[in-house]
């Protein structure tokens, strides 16, 4: 008879729930959080999280301060993503070849992409892989599908990685600046590299908010990087990064962290103290009521 009873009662109890949709929701939310509390314990551990979350080289492929994915969808927006191209990947639109004469090898890499978004990418890198014992001279050069090469950068490299910002260097952006100049005849001050780069050629293509993005349309962009070493025994992979504005489920931060993680791992923080304050309550509500 107890037995009917106390199946009766919490049936009666789980019916009660499920007729409020209050309740429904808080017990969706509370099973959800309990889902994600688990996966990021599981996915991202403590000492995981503890070790990436402060290193800056871990997040250096993500761009800064990207919207969501979803972003661009929900808004009917054409926001570009990452695009990131790797000799050491296999990859179609990469093109490379070594030359060796005497006592000198030269190494061509052709990257070819096709860029039809409605809005600039964030920024421009290189990490370059190289074997040498001399320092080999590294030539850019940024062909638009309008068909105009800018020299984009050259230099000597010291270390056996490198890495080459082609956004915010001097280098890259004196050569735009002479760009310019030789075009429109115009000196400009401060020039936004990459704004420049994928510009539509006309005046006021220096600015974000004047300029219009040079789409493909059937044209490919490319970047050809030269590296000329002073010896046989050499090699160069280059690793070329052309930021988005949109990356992931959440989008990064300002120092290109993903902001999933935070939200997963606040997930089990929230939920730990939720249950402990209800503990606290119902012990409060015992000690209380005897």
């Amino acid at each position: 008879m107890s037995k009917i009873k106390s199946t009766s009662t919490r049936y009666m109890v789980l019916s009660e729930l499920f007729r409020s949709k209050g309740a429904i929701i808080g017990f969706s939310i509370v099973i959800l959080v309990s889902i994600l509390s688990v996966y990021a314990v599981i996915v991202y551990p403590p000492s995981v999280v503890t070790r990436i979350w402060s290193d800056p080289e871990y997040w250096r492929d993500k761009p800064v301060l990207a919207l969501p994915e979803w972003y661009s969808s929900l808004f009917g927006l054409n926001l570009p993503p990452n695009i990131v191209l790797d000799t050491r990947k296999q990859d179609s639109r990469i093109l490379k070849y070594t030359v060796s004469l005497n006592e000198y090898t030269e190494h061509e890499i052709t990257f070819t992409f096709d860029y039809d978004y409605d809005a600039f990418p964030s920024e421009i890198n290189a990490y370059v892989y190289a074997k040498f014992k001399k320092n080999p001279l590294i030539t850019i050069t940024f062909i638009r599908p309008d068909g105009r090469e800018i020299n984009l950068w050259s230099g000597t490299i010291t270390q056996n990685e490198s890495f080459i910002i082609l956004s915010n260097s001097p280098i890259a952006k004196k050569n735009v600046q002479e760009y310019l100049f030789n075009t429109f005849g115009e000196y400009v001050s401060d020039p936004t590299t990459e704004v420049v780069l994928f510009a539509v050629e006309k005046r006021g293509m220096d600015k974000p908010n004047t300029a219009e993005v040079l789409k493909s349309a059937g044209k490919s962009y490319k970047i050809k990087i030269r590296g000329t070493f002073f010896e046989k025994d050499s090699s160069l992979d280059v690793k070329l990064i052309i930021y988005g504005k949109i990356w992931g489920l959440l989008g990064t931060d300002d120092r290109r962290r993903d902001l999933l993680i935070p939200l997963m791992w606040g997930a089990p923080i929230a939920l730990s103290f939720g249950i402990s304050l209800s503990v606290i309550t119902s012990l409060l509500h015992m000690f209380l009521g005897s």
